[in-house]
């Protein structure tokens, strides 16, 4: 950056920079104008770009897929009063599914406050306030280093979620020095980098319990995905025999192919089964909410024992009460659950197991089989299930593809048991599932 004189502008695009930010999405509006001209001067040849919408809510929801998809914080801006409740149904979305979106809304100068200014008089802070797990405003660029700092480390921490920086007008606006710019920091000076691990007591106990279990199974959500635990889930139910499913949010998390794959949505026969007749429930970042029926009877056994495993411990019993809680990143609690399996579970379990896989893994077998006939006939018109099965079957497994709300879902979730998913690959809010996210 050769620039002498810096303005807020330059210190937000910074701070975005050394986070691995590569791309923004918004709307322009006068207030923001600063940002786009510190990108448009220097951020472009830095690495970091405009994504320019017609409406921010497309640009909240274009930031929550990135983040979902890369991997990387995503990052929406909205002007002042109409562009920050726009984006309102989107971060709503972000904040439901738990995905880290940094939402930088501006706002008038104070000394406009209560004069009934243009776009004037929205309490911001109070309308993100049930949203995002954090908000802060800003008046000078001398703050804008430690505002950003401590939003995205709340946003990456724990449960992550989105937050919403709320930068007045004097923020961006005034001149700042190379001392504010000096003051932003690499990632590691200001937020845990590591993988936090489980309790090793607590471990060793939720192994104990696995070990003594005659039909156990796995359940995976988007806790997986957020920690990115690919390996480490295949390696524990492909080497052990044991079953796994996923809520919609863990789509992707272990191959449909795989033998100990049985389903990502419960009108699977061969998850329903596992769910009503399964001892013991392995619950990997999963919320236990509406999409596996809360956990609750008919279709789930409430004598099974609950091994839980969550960052958030506010998640931890919700729904179903646990044998043993686990709080940690799933990756590294499941690296300690490998360690501690390879080492005591009995030689005779995965033989056991295997059996108890075979027979779901058959019930998956026929599901394809009842299906494939089903769906295969040429009648007019076309059923929605139709549809989304021919689409399904069409596209490859890493093609990347989103969901709207409404029905189609539903049917599509039907049938997604059946076809293989990459990581990463199937976006839809499933916990507002509300339209226009496609």
């Amino acid at each position: 950056m050769s620039k002498e004189k810096y303005d807020g502008g330059d210190l937000v695009v910074q701070c975005l920079l050394k986070e691995g930010v590569s791309k923004i999405f918004g709307l322009v509006g006068g207030e923001l104008l600063r940002i786009y001209d510190a990108i448009e001067r220097w951020g472009r040849e830095k690495g970091i770009d405009t994504i320019m919408v017609r409406h921010e809510q497309a640009a909240g929801h274009m930031a929550d897929a990135w983040a979902r998809a890369k991997g990387e914080i995503g990052v929406c801006l909205g002007t002042a009063g109409p562009g920050v409740s726009h984006l309102v149904p989107a971060i709503a979305a972000a904040w439901a599914d738990s995905i880290p979106v940094v939402v930088i809304g501006a706002q008038i100068a104070r000394m406009f406050d209560d004069t009934g200014i243009l776009q004037g008089g929205l309490d911001q802070m109070a309308l993100m306030e049930p949203i995002t797990k954090l908000q802060i405003s800003v008046e000078d660029p001398y703050e804008i280093p430690k505002a950003m700092h401590r939003a995205i480390k709340a946003a990456m921490s724990g449960r992550r979620g989105p937050v919403f920086v709320e930068l007045r007008e004097t923020a961006l606006v005034r001149e700042a020095s190379e001392e504010d710019m000096s003051n932003i920091l690499d990632p590691s000076e200001y937020r845990p980098m590591y993988r936090p691990e489980g309790n090793i007591e607590s471990v060793k106990k939720a192994v104990e319990i696995l070990s003594q279990a005659e039909k156990p199974m796995i359940v995976v959500g988007g806790g997986l995905h957020a920690s990115g635990a690919y390996e480490e889930l295949t390696k524990l139910s492909e080497t052990y025999n044991i079953p796994c499913g996923t809520t919609i949010n863990g789509i992707g998390s272990i191959d449909a192919s795989k033998e100990t794959y049985i389903g990502s949505y419960l009108v699977a026969n061969s998850y329903r089964k596992a769910a009503s007749e399964a001892d013991t429930v392995l619950s990997i970042g999963c919320k236990w909410d509406y999409t596996i029926l809360y956990g609750a009877p008919p279709i789930w056994n409430q004598d099974q024992k609950i091994i839980q495993v969550d960052i958030d411990p506010e998640m931890i019993g919700r729904n179903r009460p646990v044998s043993v809680a686990i709080i940690g990143d799933a990756k590294a609690v499941l690296n300690q659950i490998l360690r501690e399996v390879e080492e005591s579970l009995p030689k005779d379990k995965i033989s056991k197991w295997s059996e108890w896989n075979n027979y779901l893994s058959e019930i998956k077998k026929n599901d394809a089989k009842a299906i494939d006939k089903l769906l295969k006939y040429n009648k007019l018109p076309m059923k929605p299930e139709r549809l989304a099965y021919e689409v399904l079957d069409f596209i490859k497994p890493d093609t990347q593809f989103v969901l709207d709300g409404g029905d189609i879902a539903v049917f599509t979730f039907g049938l997604i048991s059946n076809f293989a998913r990459e990581p990463k690959s199937m976006y839809y809010p499933i916990s507002m599932g509300h339209l226009v996210t496609g």
